[in-house]
């Protein structure tokens, strides 16, 4: 009677603490899906299907390789290239009438960032592709800029992956730059750098992928962002990260492509 009694007050406690919200390991590993739409510039760069495709493959392939040094921290994020989608016509080119300046060879196109999102947002929306990818991204080489002089490399929401009104970015086409826009929307803010009172004592701070400057010194996350994935993962913010949503993907290989990759793909436009 004793025993039951023990084996019942346990079977009570676990289950207990399964309603108080532990979380499973499990609930550490996601995978997003990723839209990329390439602006005019870039979606011309490259004629041929095949080798644009493995262009933006290798580049994925990069971001993969930042996102798996979470590993050693129980948390396993897979970035899956889902699909690729080209402006072909100069009309459909976002941003089109926002006043663009070349200085010192590098274009710069001003922004007004909610204006930018919302525009993002209504091509998206107007395709369901906000309801179909965990994550949009608009790839670029203008380097963005506000009014008042403010350089942008990228832009995007915190926490944004799982809302299909937030779930869009900007970025130019780098490994690093898209680790770090695809970061805020998994819920890592920017690394705060906080400075030593004593300036004779000051040791230039390690920048990691979730810092503002650019380039970063070391291609993994913070020990700060770390923290923020898990309690990303853990909440039911992030629940659509465990469904797969997308009907159509962009194969992707790990170093040999397939041997029919050519007839499987299929160029997507706008």
């Amino acid at each position: 009677m004793l025993a039951t009694s023990i084996q019942t007050a346990i079977l009570a406690v676990y289950l207990l603490s399964k309603v108080g919200g532990e979380t499973n390991e499990d609930d550490l590993e996601v995978t997003v899906e990723i839209l990329v739409i390439l602006d005019k510039e870039l979606s011309d760069e490259i004629d041929h299907a095949f080798s644009r495709k493995r262009k933006y493959c290798e580049i994925f392939d990069e971001v993969q390789s930042i996102y798996d040094t979470l590993k050693e921290d129980g948390v396993k994020i897979t970035i899956n290239l889902s699909g690729l989608k080209l402006t072909t016509e100069l009309k459909d080119q976002l941003f089109i009438e926002k006043p663009l300046e070349t200085k010192r060879g590098e274009t710069f196109i001003t922004i007004n960032t909610t204006e930018v999102m919302l525009e993002l947002y209504d091509l998206i929306e107007e395709n369901s592709w906000n309801n179909e990818y965990d994550v949009v991204i608009f790839l670029t080489n203008k380097t963005m800029r506000s009014k008042v002089k403010t350089r942008i490399l990228g832009y995007t929401l915190v926490s944004g992956s799982c809302n299909n009104e937030r779930n869009l970015a900007i970025s130019r086409p780098m490994a690093e730059r898209i680790a770090h826009e695809i970061g805020h929307q998994l819920g890592a803010s920017n690394d705060v750098i906080n400075m030593p009172e004593d300036i004779y004592s000051y040791v230039k701070p390690i920048r990691y992928i979730m810092s503002e400057s650019s380039p970063v010194d070391h291609l993994k996350f913070s020990r700060s962002s770390v923290e923020q994935f898990i309690k990303f993962l853990r909440s039911p913010e992030s629940d659509c990260l465990r469904t797969t949503n997308v009907n159509d993907t962009v194969v992707c290989w790990k170093k040999t492509p397939c041997p029919n990759f050519c007839t499987r793909f299929q160029s997507s436009t706008h």
